[in-house]
């Protein structure tokens, strides 16, 4: 980040565009950055090179995803393996990185790396809690028609070699991730898969069926109606667990 802060950004991204530090404003000049201003109004200098840190309350509460980091580390009781626990760890650690860069350099890398972090986290939490139901299907899996090329933990590993490259390297590989980049849509089969180990499906594909065509957009939310829900039904339906397993789900 300090780098990217010394060289003011890079003058051309992977769409031959600029992103010097402090561009990405919420103005209609840069529709890529159109994103709803935040609170804080003064900026500040950070290090001994004075970076311009342009939220710096908002730059420094990002310390909270490093202790998600460690709590992955202190937790005693996974389901999921080790692979999967560790890319977790990374991907929080490097959330904390890029949240950071957002709100500290409003860059569109930052953006850029703060939105596709979250987006990381969403699927490798979607992908470990249908890791152990039965079949190979795709749309359950990868929530996709087809096959991608990388899973979540694939992306997560990808990503944090991204520290390894220069930081002119960064927009290309940060926007060619193979994953949902909306992470809205993962975050919704996310609770779809909970609310089906817990409740009657019948109550699922009301209750999803619902919250999908008001928050997605209708090509999303038709994906979660009309493909993810009967694939989850149909992975789902021979699993059998205690009232107290639900309702610590819940």
């Amino acid at each position: 980040m300090n780098a990217y802060f010394l060289s003011n950004g890079t003058d051309k991204d992977y769409q031959n565009r600029t992103d010097h530090w402090g561009q990405c404003k919420n103005t209609q000049d840069n529709p890529r950055c159109l994103v709803p201003p935040y609170l804080e109004k003064v900026s500040g200098n950070f290090g001994s090179d004075k970076m311009l840190i342009y939220e710096p309350c908002n730059y420094a509460s990002n310390i909270a995803f490093y202790h998600s980091t460690t709590r992955i580390c202190d937790y005693p009781d996974w389901s999921i393996d080790a692979e999967q626990q560790n890319s977790l760890k990374r991907s929080f650690a490097a959330l904390a990185f890029g949240s950071s860069m957002w709100h500290g350099s409003h860059t569109f890398v930052g953006y850029s790396f703060d939105n596709n972090m979250i987006a990381v986290i969403s699927y490798l939490a979607h992908q470990a809690s249908v890791s152990g139901l039965p079949g190979n299907s795709t749309i359950l899996k990868e929530l996709s028609s087809d096959a991608r090329n990388m899973t979540g933990v694939q992306v997560s590993e990808q990503l944090t070699n991204l520290f390894l490259k220069p930081v002119t390297a960064w927009p290309e590989v940060l926007n060619s991730l193979d994953l949902p980049l909306d992470y809205y849509i993962t975050f919704t089969a996310f609770i779809s898969t909970c609310l089906a180990v817990i409740f009657p499906f019948v109550v699922v594909e009301t209750v999803v069926g619902i919250a999908a065509n008001k928050i997605l957009t209708l090509e999303d939310a038709n994906f979660i109606n009309y493909e993810y829900l009967p694939a989850l039904k149909t992975g789902t339906e021979n699993v059998t667990i205690s009232k107290t397993e639900k309702a610590k789900i819940g």
